[in-house]
């Protein structure tokens, strides 16, 4: 059987002040591991409305898998993005919307309980009711399977006990530069060894935008990358992180030696830091050279 990989978590728009483009880090991943040929679902909600009906239509078009996306009498998520004179987005994430009410289909618990692997965030738990389902998931999660955790704090929604809960269930972990900084502070770690040793993780990522990133194993190994040299720069850089994970967990479960993940999440990342939305129309050329 061809196992899933897993994600959970918010479905949205990103709102710019001239454009929308559909958005949330976990449904940009899924759709990036699609991309990269990886059989990948997301668990998720959308309203009754237009905005819900236009994220369906785009699944469709993209031939994305939609069973596990709840219809909700919520409405669908949005978030307003603002992009500063370096490029960089800052985002204003509305609350009690669809995908703050994720609940488990018996056709979901039965894709969970044989996926090859399952990726998730922090953001997504910021509701009682995903937290409880989600849960679930690790409870129903096939013991050979690998979780992958993108830390992807979003303040005010940060919260130290959500932050240890997830590591706990990880075996890879994600962090910006800033992010690492405020765990690293919140949980008093002198570096990277510390947090491994400490919550049995296989190794964590630390991205740095323009000065590349870093991966530590359990092994106590480190490898670095510089980023990818841009080719344009009228992006928008706004799921950059996305399109890097997304390349990390497929290289990752394909076993490619760790400073080939690095290489080629990276150019992948930059791929989609030169172009506008998280999750731009897929480049056949680039998905071959990083595949």
């Amino acid at each position: 059987m061809d196992q899933a990989i897993i994600n959970f978590g918010e479905i949205l728009w990103d709102q710019f002040p001239d454009y929308k483009r559909a958005g949330g880090s976990p449904f940009n991943v899924s759709v990036h591991l699609h991309y990269l040929g990886r059989k990948s679902c997301l668990i998720s909600a959308i309203g009754d409305d237009q905005d819900g009906k236009e994220l369906l239509a785009l699944m469709k078009e993209n031939e994305l898998k939609d069973d596990f996306i709840l219809r909700s009498e919520y409405p669908t998520g949005t978030v307003s993005v603002l992009i500063d004179e370096e490029g960089e987005p800052s985002y204003k994430i509305n609350e009690d919307v669809a995908w703050d009410h994720i609940t488990l289909t018996e056709n979901a618990e039965k894709t969970v309980s044989d996926a090859r692997a399952f990726s998730f965030a922090t953001l997504s738990q910021r509701s009682p009711t995903n937290r409880k389902t989600l849960n679930k998931i690790f409870d129903l999660l096939p013991p050979a399977s690998a979780q992958f955790l993108d830390l992807n704090l979003r303040p005010p929604f940060v919260s130290k006990e959500i932050i240890k809960y997830s590591l706990h269930h990880a075996n890879y972990v994600k962090f910006n530069r800033d992010e690492w900084h405020q765990v690293s502070d919140m949980f008093s770690l002198k570096d990277s060894n510390q947090l491994i040793s400490q919550f049995g993780l296989r190794g964590i990522i630390i991205t740095r935008g323009g000065d590349g990133c870093s991966f530590f194993n359990t092994e106590g190994q480190r490898f670095d990358e510089p980023a990818a040299t841009l080719e344009k720069h009228d992006g928008d850089f706004v799921g950059v992180g996305d399109a890097f994970w997304a390349c990390f967990i497929h290289h990752t479960l394909k076993g490619t030696p760790a400073q080939n993940r690095l290489e080629k999440a990276n150019r992948y990342a930059g791929w989609v830091a030169e172009q506008k939305g998280g999750i731009p129309d897929p480049d056949a050329a680039i998905l071959r050279e990083v595949s």
